[in-house]
């Protein structure tokens, strides 16, 4: 009686019916959870400031620039700003 069910429960667990999307989206989850445990984001949590810093570095060397400013003047001005913010945090 037990090996009936079994070879039934067997049977039915294969589902020829089974779309593609399914068992893709089945092994992108598996995929993504393994990633997931894989990356630290503690880490990334405790460096948030270094990447504050970086994105505010980036977003002022690519904003327009001051009249009377010179380039190297922009880039000496905004690395003067990302170090405060590193020393500072």
């Amino acid at each position: 009686m037990t090996s009936a069910s079994l070879i039934s429960d067997s049977l039915r667990s294969y589902d020829p019916q089974d779309l593609w999307s399914t068992r893709l989206r089945r092994r992108g989850y598996q995929n993504w959870r393994l990633l997931q445990s894989q990356v630290d984001l503690y880490y990334f949590w405790e460096k948030r400031w270094f990447f504050i810093a970086l994105a505010i570095g980036a977003g002022m060397l690519f904003m327009p620039q001051p009249d009377g400013l010179s380039r190297e003047g922009l880039i000496v001005l905004t690395m003067s700003v990302v170090a405060i913010i590193l020393f500072v945090t």
